[in-house]
């Protein structure tokens, strides 16, 4: 299936984020790595939401790909609403899809895959988490 992520309908997960007067650039627009903390923002906080959390676990999911287009600029101050939901599921990996609105406008998206490792190596996931990461996929 495919999902428009510049259309906040398509999203399941909210976080709401400040824009930092120190996002800026010389420019006073948001800069590329604010975007990026953005995206992992929406994305990390999905995965909280659903119990999948990358980190220092073994087994555990790693951030295998992380794709971001910028849309519009934006300035500070302003409230960033950030909406993702997963777009994607295979045997040892699934995909989240990021959409960043300011006042109702995206100004970005990103495409994020994690990947479930073991012993430092790619290997199909657990039954049960890819029941639920299935499960939030349908919703």
């Amino acid at each position: 299936m495919h999902w428009n992520l510049e259309h906040q309908d398509v999203f399941t997960h909210w976080h709401t984020e400040q824009i930092r007067y120190s996002d800026q650039d010389a420019q006073a627009h948001v800069n590329n790595v604010a975007f990026a903390v953005y995206v992992e923002t929406g994305w990390t906080s999905l995965c909280h939401a659903l119990d999948t959390v990358p980190g220092m676990r073994d087994p555990g999911f790693v951030l295998a790909d992380t794709t971001i287009t910028f849309r519009r600029l934006a300035t500070w101050p302003g409230e960033l609403r950030i909406g993702s939901r997963v777009i994607g599921l295979g045997a040892d990996f699934f995909h989240i899809g990021t959409g960043l609105f300011l006042l109702d406008e995206c100004i970005g998206t990103g495409k994020t895959e994690l990947a479930w490792m073991h012993d430092g190596r790619r290997e199909p996931m657990p039954a049960d988490i890819r029941a639920r990461l299935a499960q939030a996929l349908g919703a």
